[in-house]
């Protein structure tokens, strides 16, 4: 069982780098994108004196919305590359409740199999059979293997991740829009890029 403490200990670790790396890009675009931008459909609503021009405010907002949130919109070669790299850091978050939802099945038959064990042991206590028997005897619950196969696939997703975010970092360091440089103030100060 210690050996799933350590396992769980690294899970932790690596889902904390994630969500922090989440976390700081959500700030980002509910403060620098998404307010902007709808500070800037609010002003233009009032001169918005038919549908047409209803509509070309909207569309004007959630281009905004889409360019600032590196979502999509008019893509150069840099900020292609951009979007791509954090699509495939997202994609990494995604794939890490894969692994621990194996260790948390591994963790669950443990504790089934040891209540069961320790249930039948009662029973034997109780019917006055408290002697050595084989079948009371310890054995290791958890296979040894399957931690190490759950061990190997996070850090596959760890390895991915650290990949992809070093390498958006790298490519928002380069962009010259002062609005990206919000959201690498805000990976710079939670540590993010000094880990590069």
């Amino acid at each position: 069982l210690a050996s799933v403490w350590v396992e769980l200990r690294a899970f932790h670790s690596v889902r904390t780098e994630m969500a922090h790396f989440c976390s700081s890009l959500q700030s980002y675009i509910v403060l620098e994108v998404l307010e902007a931008c709808w500070g800037r459909f609010m002003d233009r609503l009032p001169h918005a004196t038919n549908l047409e021009g209803l509509i070309a405010a909207h569309s004007t907002f959630l281009e905004g919305l889409l360019k600032g949130a590196l979502l999509g919109g008019p893509a150069s070669a840099q900020t292609g590359d951009l979007q791509a790299e954090l699509q495939a850091a997202l994609r990494s978050v995604a794939q890490l409740p894969s692994p621990v939802g194996k260790l948390q099945e591994l963790v669950a038959v443990a504790h089934m199999t040891t209540r069961a064990r320790f249930d039948l042991r009662e029973k034997h206590i109780q019917a006055g059979e408290w002697g050595s028997s084989a079948s009371l005897q310890p054995a290791s619950v958890i296979d040894k293997d399957a931690v190490a196969d759950i061990r190997g696939a996070v850090q596959r997703v760890n390895a991915d991740f650290k990949q992809h975010q070093q390498a958006f970092i790298r490519l928002l360091q380069l962009q010259a829009d002062v609005d990206l440089q919000f959201l690498l103030f805000r990976l710079d100060q939670s540590g993010e890029s000094n880990a590069i």
